[in-house]
């Protein structure tokens, strides 16, 4: 495998890094000219068939007619694509040039405030490797907040038969405990300076220099134990560097200019108040104050025992609140209502939670930047708040480099639909407002049991249709336009692994359509919300998108468009598409390499997506495909591996034959799919 380009990890994904206003003007400059000039190719290139496809209908020419509009259809969806991407990036440059970052003291506020909200943040599990979990839960646990949960829902089967199975699982049950202790070690520590600190205080004992020297020291004492995490990781591959980096490295290095800066400002004579000093122990008593704990729905026959990622995340939801124990009965052990004094289980009550995933590493900013939205006046109706989480760079495996390029430069059109009140929520990582899940729960039958759902199942994307869900009840989904990369989230490591995720993901787009089409139809102001319904509409269906790109050379051999003038529709959008995967760290020669990899997966998409139709039709439940997380390699099935053999050489020919019949422009399409 060639070896992957050198990407910083701490670089802003934003395309207008340098932050510059003429900069951001510049960028959607460009943007308007390549939708002007898409537009003009197209109306060019559709002239010709529009006006043959008349005339062949008015002359009974059913046959001509009949490839004349396929002409169009396939132009359709080979421009389309283009235009939303276009689209999309001028609400994506909006977006951030509108975008005023709160202060660090705005951020920090909370650690002012007599109560903080509670937070949870979910990390549900299966059969993961050890060494991914453990960097999830760490980057989990320290994520900046007054004191929050870490909670690890294994859905491992909780009595395998196998071995190696059972010593997986057991593993899993260590970290946990080994790794919450690690930190309640810390925790005690720095909890025991803030008690002496408000005892001192209580006995007007405050000296504002010894205490500013002081505080300074737990600084670097922090930076110090972050350090001495770092060897642990260091031997793994390119998820542990950029861990190392970006998770103990850079907030150690925070850590210490803030130690500096306390240090200087005692030197320099000014004195820190006892408001601002109370504000620094709270703080370094919130940095390892996480509770790190994990949670087995499969152990209780009376909770949801269904094979997917909602079901696992609704298992624990449905119970937030409560107090529980155990009982054993004849089929199992069942979790049921309990007094406060003989609860085993007593949830948290939190406000808010935060999902992410088994492989997702969030930045210590992540939950105060969200909160901060959420909190703040105007945003009580946003059940939703997210980043577009950026692939772990720096893979030496290039097949996972591109499939995170592809992921990386999804965000433009993530950004630019939601300025347009069309964002979806994308389940690798969001906080979500508590409430907002309780008002969409339903109350299901499971096996004789009363199952809470508050995250949709019915299809095998339960964050898409869980959207839908919460429009419908008037809340909003929002994505935070900060420039700064606040979460990551890795990519299969193998084509059989990336197979099974898009097989995934394309089996939930078109069964949405009808609730989506009630939804806006049911929504106000629907002339004014054409634009979100175009944007959504196009989020469940963009399978479709590349099927005119793949279509189009080969569409040539039936009927020749005439002239070809929406080739060049390819210029702009390829322009744009390649200056925003430069700006996110990838090179001129990743471009035909991604669109290689769409065409690549479209028959995964289709083959998903009729599979999941099927299913649907038939009123049968979808077993729900886990994405292969581990280092072996994951086989792919033999049909797609015979697609990845034939299809180039079935390009081949479309080149020879657009070639030989003086078709440059097609031939030359046709090549490019080929040499990607």
């Amino acid at each position: 495998m060639a070896a992957a380009p050198k990407i910083d990890p701490a670089r802003s994904s934003h395309p207008n890094a340098v932050g510059a206003g003429h900069g951001i003007a510049r960028e959607m400059l460009y943007t308007w000219c390549g939708l002007v000039f898409t537009l003009i190719f197209l109306a060019f290139g559709v002239f010709d068939p529009a006006r043959d496809l008349v005339q062949r209908a008015s002359s009974l020419s059913i046959w001509l007619a009949v490839k004349d509009a396929a002409v169009i259809v396939v132009v359709a969806f080979f421009v389309w694509g283009q235009l939303i991407y276009e689209w999309c990036r001028l609400g994506y440059l909006k977006s951030f040039a509108a975008w005023e970052p709160p202060s660090r003291k705005s951020l920090e506020a909370i650690y002012d405030c007599d109560r903080q909200p509670e937070l949870v943040v979910l990390v549900p599990a299966y059969c993961e490797p050890i060494d991914v979990l453990r960097m999830t839960l760490m980057s989990a646990a320290l994520v900046e907040y007054p004191k929050h949960t870490v909670m690890l829902l294994i859905d491992n089967p909780p009595d395998p038969a196998d071995e190696a199975a059972a010593l997986e699982l057991a593993a899993t049950r260590r970290l946990v405990d080994e790794t919450d202790s690690l930190f309640r070690a810390q925790e005690r520590r720095y909890a025991a300076e803030l008690s002496a600190f408000c005892r001192r205080c209580d006995r007007n004992r405050f000296a504002p220099r010894i205490e500013g020297r002081h505080i300074a020291a737990l600084y670097r004492r922090a930076a110090r134990w972050l350090d001495e995490q770092a060897p642990g990781f260091e031997t793994g591959d390119h998820a542990a560097a950029l861990f190392v980096e970006r998770i103990l490295r850079e907030p150690a290095g925070k850590h210490r200019a803030r130690a500096l800066e306390i240090a200087s400002q005692c030197r320099g004579g000014t004195e820190l108040s006892q408001a601002d000093a109370l504000h620094e122990y709270r703080r370094l008593a919130g940095l390892f104050s996480a509770r790190i704990s994990s949670f087995e729905r499969k152990r209780y026959v009376n909770l949801s025992q269904v094979r997917n990622k909602a079901s696992n995340l609704n298992s624990y939801i449905g119970l937030l609140g409560r107090n529980l124990r155990e009982v054993v009965s004849l089929d199992g052990v069942h979790l049921e209502e309990s007094t406060l004094e003989a609860a085993a289980l007593r949830m948290p009550d939190p406000e808010y939670l935060i999902i992410c995933d088994a492989d997702s590493l969030l930045l210590a900013d992540y939950a105060l930047k969200l909160l901060d939205v959420m909190e703040q006046a105007g945003g009580e109706r946003i059940g939703v708040a997210q980043v577009h989480s950026v692939s772990i760079p720096n893979s030496p495996l290039r097949l996972q480099r591109i499939a995170g390029a592809q992921i990386d430069v999804y965000r433009v059109f993530g950004y630019g639909s939601a300025l347009a009140g069309a964002a979806f929520w994308q389940g690798n990582n969001a906080m979500i407002r508590r409430a907002a899940l309780e008002e969409i729960s339903e109350v299901t039958q499971e096996r004789g049991f009363s199952i809470k759902k508050c995250i949709r199942d019915r299809t095998l994307l339960e964050d898409t249709e869980t959207t839908i869900d919460l429009l419908a009840h008037g809340w909003e989904v929002f994505f935070l336009p900060d420039p700064e990369i606040l979460a990551y989230a890795g990519t299969p490591r193998d084509f059989g692994s990336l197979l099974i995720q898009r097989r995934r993901w394309a089996g939930g787009g078109l069964l949405n359509v009808p609730k989506l089409l009630s939804y806006l139809l049911a929504a106000p102001n629907r002339a004014r919300r054409l634009p979100e319904a175009f944007l959504r509409l196009h989020y469940l269906g963009v399978a479709a998108v590349n099927l005119g790109f793949f279509l189009l050379p080969i569409l040539a051999i039936v009927k020749a468009p005439a002239g070809g003038w929406w080739l060049w529709t390819l210029g702009p959008f390829y322009l744009l598409y390649a200056h925003d995967l430069l700006h996110l760290g990838y090179t001129w020669t990743d471009v035909p390499r991604v669109q290689a990899l769409n065409m690549l997966l479209i028959t995964v998409t289709i083959e998903g997506t009729l599979r999941a139709l099927l299913w649907h039709w038939r009123g049968s439940r979808r077993v729900f495909p886990r994405t292969p997380k581990s280092r072996k390699r994951t086989p792919a099935p033999f049909s797609y591996t015979a697609a990845a053999v034939l299809l180039p050489l079935f390009f081949a020919f479309v080149t020879v034959w657009n070639a030989l019949h003086g078709l440059r422009g097609f031939a030359a399409l046709a090549l490019l799919l080929i040499l990607a």
